[in-house]
């Protein structure tokens, strides 16, 4: 609109309405010149095009956390693939979607809720918590940490995050076995589950000693008895 307006100014000012209109006229008629090169200056080498702002973005250096970050990453996946080889293999667990992004995203939610340190220590110790959805994962966690609040109020020193260093497994539990008023239960039997893992016992092999102990128990009882050595009528 302004140029049109000077546009018709400058078409007046060819009528002859004296030197004074001719003078005026050719003053706006070179500043609208200048004016229009102003602003073709400004959109060219001035403001950067959405395209120059993507690639700036782009050129972005890494902040040192972030490659941290990227690394424990990479180290816990690489620690899981060699567990877990057959389903990072397929990239899939019984139908649920077991991919590296999957797993660094799982591994990232842990991380949000655990910390980095703790989070790293239960992928380490138990891997198998990568197998379940973060979200599953995430309500474990709550739940622990309703359970800390009721050891609070009943004046004990127990915290979520020292059970689960003890027992990560606990963390892949249904929510009725993390049910309960505090964590004095959970933390008793994650330090007996700590101490078997000292031993060089994985989680896997549990049911396996248990099973063996339950067998010595009563193969050694019937030969107690055979011998002698036991009473075969209780004194009461």
């Amino acid at each position: 609109q302004i140029l049109r307006f000077f546009q018709v100014q400058s078409m007046q000012s060819s009528q002859p309405h004296g030197a004074e209109r001719n003078f005026r006229c050719g003053h706006a008629v070179l500043f609208v010149s200048i004016a229009s090169c102003l602003v073709a200056c400004q959109t060219c080498f001035v403001f950067p095009q959405p395209m120059q702002l993507r690639q700036r973005r782009s050129r972005r250096l890494a902040l040192p956390w972030d490659r941290e970050g990227a690394e424990l990453e990479e180290r816990v996946y690489q620690v899981w693939c060699k567990e877990k080889w057959q389903a990072a293999a397929k990239g899939s667990f019984f139908g649920v979607p077991c991919d590296k992004a999957t797993i660094i995203d799982r591994f990232q939610s842990l991380s949000s809720n655990l910390g980095r340190e703790l989070a790293e220590h239960v992928v380490v110790t138990e891997p198998n918590i990568l197998l379940f959805r973060k979200e599953y994962v995430a309500e474990a966690w709550r739940l622990l940490q309703v359970l800390e609040t009721g050891s609070a109020t009943a004046g004990q020193d127990l915290t979520a995050s020292e059970v689960v260093w003890k027992n990560p497994a606990l963390l892949m539990c249904e929510a009725y076995a993390l049910s309960g008023s505090d964590l004095s239960q959970l933390d008793a039997q994650s330090s007996i589950i700590a101490a078997i893992r000292k031993v060089g016992l994985r989680a896997d092999q549990f049911p396996t000693l248990i099973t063996v102990g339950i067998i010595l128990i009563l193969s050694g009882g019937r030969s107690l008895l055979d011998a002698g050595l036991l009473p075969t009528k209780m004194p009461f």
